[in-house]
């Protein structure tokens, strides 16, 4: 190590050789100093000191005056440090003459120094430590300042040092082209300032941008010989779709990440089918995966952002899975199978659509409590109080609801998949329901009672499948939501247009493409 140093100081201008050899020494005293955790990045911390080094115009004195002893450079490597609430601010600066590219650095919970990122127009100086941190602070260039909830325009500018007349000028400048009242948490303020202008108590903004959630849309003012304006800025963003197969040998992850596809992609598709694959067990070295997916670019072609998974496709454990993208007419959206059920949802149909009440008689062979006789009870029985609410057990359509022989009152819904369901010796009807009419999951349909023939409160629930009575208890229930008949329709619509998506959607930009072009 100490070699290297030497070659890069002999490259050095002779005037700061000197000051920076001895600079580097004190480092190395530091460094032997700190834990062994931070201790192990003592190549980087190398590799930052040349940078500083070779800073155009760096001045030796910034540096020798913070290493002038160990203990300020000790204590940044503590998460205890004091020196931890100076490095909260995010803006960048830029420093007097003789002073310029020395980064600054924040501490992290972990102890270890972590550089922030910089971009090509950030002029940054060393604040630790330093007495004179407020009067760097109104040097600086830029500033991001988060909307708090609760916040407004003007305690946030406040935080960010914009007070006085340009404070309001910015507010009404804003309010032309943005309700205020719909401004969110999650927000950014980002201003720039001009340092030359600014004053001991306010900063002198040039221009502020208002960033939304929505990359797509800001809000931006700025300084004009005639005051503030205000404008929005919406950026045209081109859909296209993507279309990606990949053959799994050396991970899902690392080949299609190799293909292009992004990690959100592979990401959602583990999601998707979480209920019928587990990825890190059932993806084998030979399966395939296909996937359809929208991206969203400028009109520059620059990618912007990726956007739905709209398709899925994987060839595992000898079987095929495939999952579309898709939009109920009630607005809810999920991903169905080819036959249009949702894997991801609950069994179709409840064993016990009552709220509270005590199984009383269950499927088979009994005797009669009324007639005495042997025979086959086709359902399974709830005892509970006249009145407890009696639910749908699945979505579906009501086929019969009114007094039926020995059943009294009766309900008959009939649900995807061939099922049927009966509810009976109800007290009463709920309201406002009919023949022919939709009935949701969960939806009250009716009320125990003791109507027909009957020997005490009760709910009589039977399931019927393909034409045939079956144990409710045991029957095997589809698990996952079939669409109804009026979203089956749209979902063909849709999977039509996916078949059609996939012979002239495009493939991903590959890493080694972009790299090329």
């Amino acid at each position: 190590m100490s070699k290297v140093v030497s070659l890069f100081f002999s490259v050095l201008p002779s005037r700061s050789s000197v000051a920076f050899a001895a600079a580097a020494r004190q480092a190395v005293a530091i460094k032997g100093a700190m834990p062994r955790a931070a201790r192990a990045f003592g190549l980087s911390g190398l590799v930052l000191l040349m940078l500083v080094l070779a800073a155009p115009r760096a001045d030796a004195s910034l540096f020798m005056r913070l290493s002038a002893t160990v203990d300020p450079f000790a204590a940044l490597f503590r998460p205890e440090s004091s020196h931890t609430n100076q490095f909260a601010d995010f803006d960048t600066y830029r420093l007097p003459a003789r002073q310029n590219m020395l980064d600054w650095f924040r501490p992290k919970p972990s102890g270890l120094l972590i550089i922030p990122p910089m971009d090509e127009t950030s002029s940054i100086g060393l604040l630790g430590g330093f007495e004179d941190y407020d009067r760097l602070k109104m040097q600086s260039l830029s500033h991001s300042e988060p909307i708090k909830p609760g916040d407004t325009i003007g305690q946030a500018l406040n935080r960010a040092g914009v007070k006085g007349e340009d404070r309001q000028a910015i507010q009404d400048a804003l309010a032309k082209v943005l309700d205020l009242r719909k401004m969110q948490a999650g927000w950014t303020l980002k201003l720039t300032f001009d340092p030359s202008k600014s004053a001991d108590t306010s900063r002198f903004v040039e221009r502020m941008e208002m960033q939304t959630n929505s990359i797509e849309r800001t809000f931006v003012v700025k300084r004009t010989p005639n005051g503030f304006n205000g404008e929005e800025n919406r950026l045209k963003l081109i859909k296209g779709h993507v279309r990606a197969a990949v053959k799994v040998e050396d991970g899902l992850y690392l080949d299609a990440k190799r293909l292009g596809v992004p990690e959100r992609i592979v990401a959602n598709l583990a999601l998707i089918f979480r209920h019928q694959l587990a990825f890190d067990r059932d993806i084998k070295p030979g399966d395939t995966v296909e996937v359809l997916y929208e991206e969203m670019r400028d009109d520059t072609g620059e990618l912007i952002r990726t956007g739905t998974l709209l398709y899925g496709k994987v060839q595992a454990k000898g079987q095929e899975y495939e999952l579309y993208r898709f939009r109920r007419s009630s607005g809810a959206v999920a991903y169905y199978t080819p036959e249009g059920r949702n894997p991801g949802s609950r069994e179709a149909l409840s064993r016990k659509p009552i709220a509270s009440g005590r199984r009383s008689s269950t499927f088979g062979r009994r005797k009669h409590p009324v007639t005495g006789a042997y025979k086959m009870h086709w359902g399974v029985d709830y005892a509970a109080p006249k009145g407890t609410p009696i639910y749908a057990a699945g979505t579906g359509t009501i086929t019969k609801r009114g007094r039926n022989g020995a059943y009294g009152n009766m309900v008959e819904i009939k649900h995807d998949g061939g099922f049927i369901t009966r509810y009976a010796h109800m007290s009463a009807f709920k309201r406002g329901q009919s023949v022919g009419g939709r009935v949701s999951k969960g939806d009250t349909i009716g009320f125990v009672g003791t109507t027909g023939r009957s020997t005490g409160n009760h709910l009589h629930y039977e399931i019927h499948k393909n034409g045939k009575r079956v144990n409710p208890l045991k029957v095997k229930l589809p698990v996952g939501q079939f669409l109804d008949s009026r979203d089956k329709a749209l979902f063909k619509d849709q999977r039509r247009l996916v078949s059609r998506m996939l012979k002239t959607a495009s493939p991903p930009r590959t890493q080694v493409a972009a790299a090329g072009s």
